[in-house]
């Protein structure tokens, strides 16, 4: 069995009130198959161990990704959102472009590679 990856740790700090967050979750995605076009929308945590706390997102603090891809048919798409948006090639639109692109990935066993 795959494992679940299940977030991106990575510190990023918002430009407008200095708030850090390390730990980003996928929380939605759109997909439109006829033009080949993805978004996907993290929200942004302080810390892992307050989001599994049940802590509110950083509040004004949230990525989008947009991809001109799409996953394989039959592959987990949540491990494919994450696996692009750490990929050197991903685009990301937002106040922080290109911070989430790093080797963060959080796996459900606790493994950060």
């Amino acid at each position: 069995m795959t494992q679940q990856i299940i977030a991106i740790r990575k510190q990023i700090e918002d430009e407008r009130t200095g708030a850090m967050s390390d730990y980003h979750v996928a929380t939605r995605y759109y997909v439109d198959e006829s033009v080949n076009y993805m978004e996907v929308g993290f929200a942004t945590y302080v810390s892992e161990a307050l989001y599994k706390q049940g802590r509110d997102p950083v509040s004004g603090l949230s990525i989008t990704l947009k991809m001109s891809a799409l996953p394989p048919r039959g592959a987990d798409v949540k491990n494919w959102l994450y696996q692009a948006a750490v990929a050197p090639q991903g685009r990301e639109e937002g106040p922080h472009e290109a911070d989430i692109h790093h080797r963060g990935l959080v796996h459900d066993d606790g493994v950060h590679p």
